[in-house]
């Protein structure tokens, strides 16, 4: 009896060393260490490439912390796991006592049903002796007959007021486990990505792409399209890109086994594909740009990132998540954000703490990641929104239309007259050269605001008018979505030189063809391993328009057959 009582008490302990394990997502000093060391090296790598970029040769610096910012998330990816006990055994002994709580579940439902069994058996055995009887017998059927009867006509009330609140519970709310409005998100802020890199082949990001097919000589009513609507959507898509993969991240990592499973799934499905492209797909595209450009010159490229720095640094935010994460407990969940808290919190995180990084540092990149508006501190404060809004249910229940304080026209009108603002800035006083200062800390300070709340209506918007469940268009989207991520940019390229081949076999007069002045190669040994093309200014929009077109009917249906392949479709 006391070693019975003894295992008891051991089991409890176990038990409640299991569930704080649990709760409290990994505490051991070993990730606490990496996590610490992750951050200083962080900050050593800002200060590595400032040096590098000013003492020895410009844009070099952000090459260098690109790679070893592959370097730090491959220890940790590959190399790094820790093989602690609260790691390796996170939820064995929940998953244990969850089976546990089922099995007397299971025992008390099969103990119910044999007292309604027995209960039945005796209600027959009475209603016999009932028919044996006399008068008295009949007395007692007539009476169990009247009270059946009102007993029923009760029922038949309450299945009407069942019917009545149904009809009034009216919006349906959204009750899906996995919202379709935000894989349809997904899919569109895809297909705005590949119309931004678009534009970068017309000018629209100054030289910062592999192949630029024009830029200094465009009509100025085309280059101005292209520069304005490329600083837009620069603003909003990848942190709310970051938003929207952060959302599905607490329900990923508690449906793992243990913190090493989770960080297993992410490195297959992120990390693997990145590497991939980074040592082939990326060089040969950069190769394909300068053959079309200046195939007599030899080429040079330094390795970088380019456009999958989003894979790079949404594993590093998994793995930080995967370190700190707190198990959602029976608490008190947050409302949604009211207007002011929003616009405080945009203005303070997406702001004022991001001025210092294009101030002390430049427009270029970090990690990877570009220093600009709507970057660095938007990514990581809208993927925190992300995790607040799975765990409090901000998408789930009522409407988000519901929820808001302020109707969903009048947010527009506020991204709006955001958008706006930021177009004359950036127009008037052409802020990228940061003359005046005042203008460049308003353009950050609205852009701040912009970036969340141009998010958050675009998220209304599709939550209002997507399916609840995915029809065979979404579907093709959706699945087809991370491919086109992945190689839209080989696409593009491939059709801008296309293009430009096409185009001068067409014109065959040298003073109007499409040409590229070797003397006005780029300072940066990065994307852009070309000069920017130079002539037929009259046809750069019907060329925007053409590889527009073309780069779109290409890349979903390739990256949708590719994403079917044999082992890809268990990746991608």
């Amino acid at each position: 009896m006391q070693s019975d009582i003894n295992s008891t008490k051991s089991g409890t302990t176990s038990m409640e060393e299991t569930s704080d394990i649990n709760n409290n997502g990994c505490r051991c000093s070993c990730c606490s260490f990496r996590l610490t060391l992750w951050c200083l090296g962080l900050l050593g790598l800002m200060g590595i490439q400032v040096t590098i970029d000013k003492t020895v040769q410009e844009y070099l610096g952000q090459s260098v912390t690109s790679l070893m910012m592959i370097l730090l998330v491959t220890g940790i990816y590959v190399g790094g796991s820790c093989r602690c006990t609260i790691c390796t055994h996170r939820k064995q002994s929940s998953r244990s006592s969850d089976k546990r709580t089922e099995a007397f579940e299971e025992q008390d439902n099969t103990r119910s049903l044999d007292q309604e069994e027995g209960q039945k058996r005796s209600n027959l055995e009475i209603e016999n002796l009932a028919a044996e009887s006399t008068a008295e017998s009949s007395k007692i059927a007539v009476t169990a007959t009247s009270v059946t009867e009102v007993h029923a006509k009760d029922d038949g009330d309450d299945n009407d007021n069942d019917i009545l609140i149904e009809e009034e519970d009216t919006p349906v709310p959204v009750t899906s486990s996995r919202l379709v409005f935000l894989d349809n998100l997904k899919s569109f802020l895809t297909f705005l990505v590949v119309t931004l890199h678009v534009n970068c082949a017309f000018g629209g990001c100054q030289d910062f792409w592999f192949l630029v097919v024009g830029e200094s000589s465009q009509p100025p009513i085309f280059a101005e399209l292209v520069r304005q609507s490329s600083m837009l959507l620069q603003g909003f898509f990848m942190p709310l890109f970051f938003f929207v993969s952060a959302y599905f991240v607490p329900n990923s990592f508690r449906n793992k086994r243990t913190t090493r499973d989770f960080i297993r799934g992410k490195r297959q499905r992120l990390y693997d594909p990145a590497i991939v492209l980074f040592l082939t797909v990326l060089p040969l595209t950069a190769a394909l740009g300068h053959w079309v450009a200046t195939p007599e010159q030899g080429f040079t490229y330094i390795l970088t990132l380019g456009h999958l720095w989003f894979n790079i640094w949404l594993l590093t935010l998994h793995w930080v998540y995967s370190t700190l994460a707190e198990q959602p407990q029976q608490e008190k969940q947050l409302p949604f954000p009211s207007t002011y808290i929003r616009m405080t919190a945009a203005l303070l995180f997406c702001g004022v703490l991001l001025l210092p990084f294009p101030a002390l540092m430049g427009p270029v990149t970090f990690g990877g990641m570009p220093l600009l508006h709507g970057s660095v501190t938007c990514d990581l404060f809208l993927y925190a929104m992300g995790i607040m809004a799975r765990n409090h249910e901000w998408l789930q229940g009522a409407p988000l239309a519901d929820k808001m304080d302020i109707s969903p026209w009048l947010l527009r009108g506020l991204v709006l007259l955001e958008a706006s603002t930021m177009v004359i800035l950036f127009y008037v006083y052409n802020v990228p050269s940061g003359q005046p200062i005042w203008a460049l800390v308003v353009f950050f300070l609205v852009s701040g605001v912009y970036t969340v709340d141009m998010g958050l209506a675009l998220v209304q918007l599709f939550q209002s008018v997507s399916w609840q469940r995915h029809n065979r268009y979404s579907r093709f989207f959706h699945k087809a979505a991370y491919t086109v991520y992945l190689i839209h940019p080989t696409v593009i390229v491939a059709v801008s030189a296309a293009y430009v081949h096409v185009f001068n076999v067409i014109v065959m007069e040298e003073d109007r063809m499409i040409v590229f002045d070797p003397t006005q190669k780029p300072k940066q040994l990065l994307e852009a391993v070309a000069p920017p093309g130079q002539g037929a200014e009259e046809y750069y929009a019907m060329g925007w328009c053409i590889v527009f077109c073309l780069s779109q009917l290409i890349v979903w249906p390739l990256s949708y057959g590719i994403a079917h392949l044999p082992y890809l479709n268990r990746i991608l």
